[in-house]
C-alpha cells in the first residue's frame, strides 16, 4: 500500500529535524565535562593511554575530560554499567577486547551485547604477550618446554591473569597445537601469577610482556617465545612462536566505544582526538617504552570488523576446548 504524501512529508521532515539536531549537538560538543571510564585500576597501560588521550582532548576541545577507574568482575562491572549511559558523547568507555569478544563466548552473564549496545569509535592499544618459565626448570627454549609438558602427561599446571582472559586463551591455543593438556591456574592479576612462577609453584605462563619485562631482565624468569608476527623490540633475542616451530599469534587489546545511538558527528570528533594522539611520535615512544603497541584499527568500521573477527576466532577455540566460566 502506497504511503500518503502527507505522511511522506511528515517522515521526511522528522528525519531532517533529527539530522539538524545531531549537527547542532556536534557543533556545541562538548559544552560540559566528559566522563571516560576505564575498567581497570589506575596505573595500568590502558589507564595511562586513556589519560594521555583525555588530556589532549580536554585541551583541544576546551572542556574537562575526567577519567574514572571502574575495575571489577574481569572488566564486566564498567562495561555493564555503560549500557545505562546516555548516547550523547559525554560518556566514553575504554573497552577491553575480552569484554567485547571473549566474555560472551565463555557464557558469562552480561547485561550488554556489544553489537546491540555500543557504537565503535577506534582501536586503542594492544599488549604483547610472552611465554615465560621458572628459571630453575632448566628449560631454555620452546621445544624443551613442549617436551616437558608432554612428559608430564597432564600433571602440570600453568598460570594466567584470570579465567577467560586473553592470556588463558592463548595458552589453550598453544596446548591445542601441541596436543597436550595442562591445568589452568587463574590469578587475580598479572603480578600475582608471575610471583608464583618465580617461586617455582607454577612452571610456566603466557603473560603480559610489559609486566614481566623487569623480572626477565633480572633473570628471575626465562623468556622462551612471543606470540607475535615479529620479535619484540624489547627482547629482540627471543624468537616468535613461529620461529620456534609452533605458530601462534595472540595479544590483549583495548578499543573505545560509546553508547549505541551516539551521533556520528560526535563519534568523529572523539575518533579524531584518539587517532591524532596515537599518531603523535612522543605518545608512540611512550607506549613503546611501556612495552605496549598501538592497535592499528583507526575507524569505527575497522573496529567493528576487528571485533567480529576476534570473536569468531576465539569463539571457535573456546568451543573446541570446552571452556566456560559459569
Amino acid at each position: 500500500m502506497k504511503m500518503p504524501k502527507k505522511m511522506q512529508y511528515l517522515l521526511a521532515g522528522m528525519a531532517a529535524s533529527v539530522c539538524l539536531l545531531a549537527q547542532a549537538q556536534a557543533q556545541s560538543y562538548p559544552d560540559r565535562t566528559v566522563r571516560w571510564a576505564v575498567p581497570y585500576a589506575a596505573g595500568g597501560a590502558s589507564d595511562i593511554v586513556t589519560r594521555i588521550v583525555a588530556q589532549r582532548m580536554a585541551a583541544n576541545l576546551g572542556q574537562p575530560v575526567v577519567v574514572e577507574n571502574r575495575p571489577g568482575a574481569a572488566t564486566i562491572l564498567a562495561t555493564d554499567e555503560f549500557v545505562l549511559a546516555k548516547p550523547d558523547g559525554y560518556r566514553i568507555l575504554t573497552a577491553a577486547g575480552s569484554a567485547l569478544t571473549l566474555h560472551p563466548e565463555l557464557g558469562r552473564k552480561l547485561r550488554y551485547e556489544a553489537e546491540r549496545d555500543f557504537d565503535y569509535v577506534s582501536g586503542l592499544i594492544k599488549l604483547p604477550m610472552i611465554m615465560v618459565v621458572n628459571k630453575d626448570l632448566g628449560i631454555k627454549n620452546l621445544p624443551e618446554l613442549i617436551a616437558y609438558i608432554k612428559k608430564a602427561n597432564g600433571n602440570v599446571s600453568y598460570a594466567s591473569v584470570g579465567m577467560g582472559s586473553p592470556h588463558h586463551l592463548v595458552a589453550e591455543s598453544f596446548l591445542k597445537q601441541i596436543d597436550a593438556k595442562a591445568t589452568h591456574i587463574p590469578y587475580n592479576g598479572t603480578m600475582a601469577s608471575l610471583m608464583d612462577v618465580v617461586a617455582g609453584r607454577i612452571p610456566f605462563s603466557i603473560t603480559d610482556l610489559a609486566t614481566s619485562s623487569p623480572l626477565i631482565k633480572k633473570g628471575e624468569l626465562i623468556a622462551l617465545a612471543v606470540p607475535s608476527d615479529a620479535r619484540s623490540p624489547v627482547f629482540p633475542d627471543v624468537p616468535t612462536f613461529n620461529e620456534a616451530g609452533t605458530p601462534l599469534v595472540g595479544f590483549a587489546w583495548h578499543g573505545v566505544v560509546v553508547p549505541k545511538g551516539t551521533p556520528p558527528e560526535i563519534i568523529a570528533i572523539i575518533n579524531k582526538e584518539i587517532v591524532d594522539t596515537l599518531n603523535d611520535p612522543a605518545t608512540a615512544k611512550r607506549l613503546h617504552d611501556m612495552g605496549t603497541e598501538i592497535l592499528p584499527v583507526t575507524t569505527p568500521a575497522q573496529l567493528r570488523e576487528f571485533v567480529k573477527s576476534e570473536r569468531a576466532k576465539w569463539g571457535e577455540l573456546i568451543r573446541s576446548r570446552g571452556l566456560t566460566v559459569e
